[in-house]
């Protein structure tokens, strides 16, 4: 399953950095965290500040709503900056794919023990979306496929963010005209459909 991030084209992609800035601040809101989204202090930019409110430990949070494979160096940028204000964890936050080295940063770093481990975290598209069904934000897909009653599914089911809402895309097969449909669910209004037919 993959992520995708839809804004009105007249705007511009830091609008699309934005949806994935909010809706990670929606998701340390409901872990116990202070969230402040999109600071600037000397020498960098960070997409979410966070401070959890019992524990008082600090977050950085980089998002980034590529669709090219992310570099490694972004990670190396980011552990940097987790050193540089002292904060406690790092998280990197990528709806797209992760170049080869920056696999490698992940793989590598993954390894650590538990105690170095927890001061970076990254998700990934799996992990993205392992966050929002245990926050209840989105229902899992196989539930919204048995609502849709169809026995042709395409495999690449999509969750659809935008500014207010979230949609899961749904390729039907049509095998008597060999079209794909797409229907699209609403997360918070399971009754509303949309059905977009593709020619």
């Amino acid at each position: 399953m993959q992520i995708d991030l839809c804004i009105d084209k007249e705007k511009s992609s830091t609008e699309k950095g934005r949806i994935l800035e909010h809706l990670v601040a929606q998701l340390l809101t409901i872990q116990q965290y202070e969230v402040v989204e999109t600071i600037r202090v000397t020498g960098m930019e960070i997409d979410v500040f966070a401070k959890h409110k019992i524990n008082n430990s600090t977050l950085l949070v980089e998002c980034k709503a590529w669709e090219s494979p992310l570099p490694a160096d972004v990670i190396s940028k980011l552990l940097g900056n987790v050193v540089l204000r002292h904060a406690d964890q790092g998280w990197l936050v990528s709806t797209g794919p992760l170049s080869k080295d920056a696999k490698g940063i992940k793989s590598e770093w993954e390894n650590k023990n538990d105690a170095e481990r927890a001061m970076l975290s990254f998700y990934t598209n799996d992990r993205i979306l392992d966050l929002l069904l245990n926050s209840g934000k989105i229902i899992s897909s196989d539930q919204v496929k048995k609502k849709l009653e169809s026995k042709y599914f395409a495999d690449d089911i999509t969750l659809m963010l935008t500014e207010k809402k979230y949609y899961w895309v749904v390729p039907i097969l049509n095998n008597q005209y060999g079209t794909v449909s797409y229907k699209m669910y609403l997360m918070q209004q399971m009754e509303n459909v949309l059905m977009i037919l593709i020619y």
